[in-house]
C-alpha cells in the first residue's frame, strides 16, 4: 500500500518515530489534525499510522508521504498493540510517541523528548483503582493483572490492588524510550499483553503504570500534562499547551 520509496525514506532516517494507533471511524477520528499537527511541530520526525484492522483502510491514502507511513499491521491490541507491533517492526529507534487518532498536539513536545526518563506519559492518575467503573468492578482488574503478570518476568506485588500506589498511563499514550520497550521485549510482554476489549484496555493502561513503577519511573513527575482528573474536561478543547484529546469512547 505504501510507496517503496517512502519506505525506504523511513528505514533510512535516524530521528524519533510518532506511533499514531487508528481504528478509522470517519465519526470519531481526526486523524488527519493528528497528522498535521506533529507534521507542523515536529517536521523532521518519522511517523507511522499503525492500523487497528480498520474495516476501510483507505484513508491513509491521503497521509503517506516520505515521513508518513501506513502500517498495516492488522493490530487487534489497540494502541499498546500499536506500539509494541511498531516496535517489532523498527526495534532501532531512540523514542517511540505513541499517540491515539483521536488525539493531536497543541505545541512541541521536544523538551519533554530529551529528558532522561524511559517514559514520559502524556497524562497520568495515581487513583488508579478509584477510578474502575462500577460495571467492570475491580475483580475483573485484579484477575486480569494476575494472569498478565503470570506471564511476565514482572513481580506483582501487593500494592497493585493500593490505590495510590503507581499511577495510570492514561491511554498508554507517551513518550517511550527504545531501552524500556526493549525491556517491555525481553521481560515477554508482547507475547503476553491481552488488550481486546475497552475493558482490557483499562487494564492496560494501568498495568502501564504499574511495570513503569517497576522500573522506578514515577509518572506523577514524568508527565506532561499531569493528572487526567484536573483536566479531563480541557482535554478536548485546545486548551491544554501540549495535547488536545477526544475521548471517542472506542
Amino acid at each position: 500500500m505504501m510507496p517503496l520509496q517512502s519506505a525506504q525514506i523511513i528505514q533510512r532516517c535516524v530521528s524519533n518515530m510518532f506511533v499514531v494507533s487508528c481504528y478509522y471511524d470517519k465519526q470519531k477520528s481526526i486523524i488527519g489534525e493528528t497528522i498535521s499537527s506533529i507534521r507542523q511541530f515536529h517536521p523532521e520526525e518519522k511517523i507511522v499510522i499503525c492500523d487497528s484492522d480498520s474495516k476501510d483502510k483507505s484513508y491513509a491514502q491521503e497521509y503517506i508521504s516520505d515521513y508518513v507511513e501506513f502500517f498495516d499491521a492488522k493490530n487487534t491490541r489497540r494502541p499498546i498493540g500499536a506500539l509494541l507491533e511498531t516496535y517489532k517492526k523498527y526495534p532501532n529507534e531512540p523514542y517511540y510517541i505513541l499517540m491515539h487518532d483521536s488525539s493531536s498536539l497543541r505545541s512541541s513536545i521536544q523538551k519533554f523528548i530529551e529528558r532522561d526518563e524511559e517514559l514520559i506519559a502524556f497524562f497520568q492518575t495515581p487513583r488508579t483503582i478509584s477510578t474502575i467503573p462500577s460495571n467492570a468492578g475491580f475483580g475483573a482488574y485484579f484477575n486480569w493483572m494476575e494472569k498478565l503478570f503470570s506471564k511476565l518476568n514482572y513481580e506483582l506485588n501487593e500494592d497493585f490492588r493500593v490505590d495510590g500506589s503507581y499511577s495510570v498511563c492514561v491511554g498508554c499514550m507517551g513518550i517511550y524510550k527504545n531501552s524500556l520497550l526493549k525491556k517491555f521485549f525481553q521481560n515477554g510482554m508482547y507475547e503476553a499483553m491481552e488488550s481486546y476489549s475497552f475493558e482490557d484496555f483499562q487494564w492496560a493502561e494501568r498495568a502501564i503504570g504499574y511495570i513503569a513503577k517497576l522500573e522506578g519511573i514515577n509518572l506523577e513527575t514524568s508527565c506532561i500534562e499531569g493528572d487526567a482528573i484536573s483536566v479531563w474536561y480541557d482535554m478536548p478543547t485546545g486548551r491544554l499547551p501540549y495535547i488536545k484529546k477526544i475521548c471517542a469512547g472506542r
